[in-house]
């Protein structure tokens, strides 16, 4: 059980405010007394602990140092009761811990989230990487993305190394071991092959503010 002043949560969330203006009968209102609490259906005790991390923290001069999964929670459920400037903390806090993980990964928490920039970037790294996209990866981002991406680095390839033809077949000349893309025409071309699902995932970010 947490007691928690319920204004700021109604202040911040349409979600809440709709939530606690509900006609309740005759019954005592939910939020005014232990015996009646806000139940929040779905939501582990971990998950709203970390939300009130951050929307509550000790030091309110200092953004909370959280992992990994608290960030994550505090993302879902800023997301799931609209709490815009709290959903912007934890994509923020995110940020600076995702550049570390798979890009495969961030292609996926990109998605799940609807955080355009953690989408193009997971992309670039896909195609700056040395290995090409395997057949498990392949499967989570979806074959789609998967080839696009393969198209992508073999048109970098053709042009950061010199080829040649021999019986219909092409070899790259030299012994590079790591594509020596250059980082912005790769996020040109990126953003250009993936241009309809970065907007609406752009779109779908920015209902999250509204």
């Amino acid at each position: 059980l947490f007691r928690f002043p319920k204004h700021y949560l109604m202040k911040k969330s349409e979600v809440f405010r709709s939530m606690l203006s509900m006609p309740q009968g005759k019954s005592e209102p939910e939020g005014l007394s232990d015996d009646h609490p806000i139940k929040l259906w779905g939501i582990s005790k971990i998950e709203f602990e970390r939300l009130l991390q951050v929307i509550h923290p000790i030091d309110a001069q200092q953004q909370p140092q959280l992992s990994m999964d608290a960030w994550l929670s505090v993302l879902k459920l800023s997301g799931l009761w609209r709490l815009a400037d709290t959903r912007n903390v934890a994509i923020s806090g995110l940020t600076t811990l995702l550049w570390k993980i798979d890009p495969v990964d961030r292609v996926i928490l990109g998605r799940k989230y609807s955080v355009a920039p953690w989408l193009s970037s997971g992309f670039m790294d896909l195609v700056h990487r040395v290995e090409m996209v395997s057949e498990e990866e392949a499967e989570k981002i979806g074959l789609d993305t998967a080839l696009q991406i393969q198209r992508v680095r073999e048109a970098f390839l053709r042009t950061a190394y010199k080829v040649e033809q021999t019986n219909n077949r092409y070899y790259y000349q030299g012994n590079a071991t790591e594509p020596s893309f250059d980082r912005e025409k790769v996020k040109s071309v990126v953003e250009k092959t993936f241009k309809k699902e970065l907007e609406d995932v752009e779109a779908d970010g920015a209902l999250f503010s509204e």
